[in-house]
Parts: structure tokens; C-alpha cells; sequence
């Protein structure tokens, strides 16, 4: 278990100092870690303070790695974990979020979309699927809202201009599908 929480911790470092870093790479590591995270889990270890934000980063890693071989569901779980480990990570939120809106769980994606931007208001990912999601949902002036907040905080993203763009053509118009 003592090595488990060990090998947490020192992915948890390896994410955090380097934000390029290849996940491919690394799930020989993940899995070994995983193996040992259900000792952990299993002797109530995971509630050490020490313990808990890398034990969610590794989580939303292999959350990364489920999600680029187009595993969703594994993802969600993993997803789901992190959030419930550190109720703090915008990043997990965002994740899930998102994840869910794609796997047609508007509501549940939405709150976790919302808890983001709560956790990162200076994201401009968040605000924006947040603006997508609220208008996918028939939400159109938070969408506008919240998708100005992202050019706002990112004016240079051509995404996020060109939705930006398509919702002030939507209210003109009358409401549209979001494509």
C-alpha cells in the first residue's frame, strides 16, 4: 500500500512539472499505480491529505488516456473518482463535463461545467463548453453570455470567435439547431 501511495505521488509530480507530458508513455506506470490504488483505497489510506490530489490527477490522466482511445465510459469513471477525491479540480469537472454532454447526459454535464468555471472564472475552455453546452440545451443568453466570457479571456481563438459569431446569428434569427 506505502508503495501505491509512494507511486501516486510521484506521478502526480510528473504531471504537474510537465505539462507535455507523452500519457501514452506512461500507462505501463498508470497501471502499475492503479494495482496498487486499490490496495490503498481498500485500506483507507486515500484520505490522507498527502494523498488525495495526486490520486485525482492520476485519475484524470487515465481519464486522458481512456478518452484517446475513444474508451468514454472507462473515462467517466475515472472522471467521476477524481471529482469525488478533490471536488476542487476545475480540470476534472471540465473533463467530465464535457464527456458527458458528448455521451448525451446534458444535465449532469452542464453541473459539471458549471462547478468549472465556479473553480477556473479565468478559463476560457470552460466558459466556452460551458456556452456550448448551455446552447445545445436551448439556453441561448447564458450561452451568449458565457461564450463571451471565453473571447473575452481568449480573444484569439478562432473557435470560440466563430460560435461567438453563429449564437449572435441564432438570436437574430430566431432559435436554430447548434450544430
Amino acid at each position: 500500500a506505502w508503495q501505491g501511495m509512494r507511486e501516486v505521488q510521484a506521478l502526480g509530480r510528473s504531471i504537474d512539472n510537465d505539462a507535455s507530458v507523452n500519457l501514452e508513455s506512461f500507462a505501463p506506470r498508470f497501471a502499475s499505480a492503479l494495482r496498487h490504488l486499490e490496495t490503498v483505497e481498500r485500506w483507507g489510506l486515500f484520505t490522507t491529505p498527502a494523498v488525495i490530489p495526486p490520486l485525482a490527477k492520476l485519475h484524470c490522466a487515465v481519464a486522458s488516456i481512456e478518452i484517446s482511445q475513444r474508451r468514454p465510459s472507462p473515462a467517466i469513471r475515472h472522471l467521476r473518482e477524481a471529482v469525488r477525491l478533490d471536488a476542487t479540480n476545475a480540470h476534472a469537472h471540465l473533463e467530465l463535463g464535457s464527456l458527458l454532454l458528448e455521451q448525451g447526459a446534458s444535465s449532469d454535464g452542464i453541473a459539471h461545467l458549471q462547478r468549472a468555471v465556479a473553480l477556473a472564472p479565468d478559463s476560457a475552455d470552460a466558459h466556452y463548453n460551458l456556452g456550448v453546452a448551455l446552447a445545445m440545451s436551448g439556453n441561448f443568453p447564458e450561452a451568449e453570455r458565457e461564450v463571451a466570457r471565453a473571447a473575452a479571456l481568449n480573444p484569439d481563438d478562432p473557435q470560440i470567435t466563430a460560435f461567438q459569431q453563429h449564437l449572435a446569428q441564432t438570436s437574430a434569427a430566431g432559435p436554430r439547431l447548434v450544430p
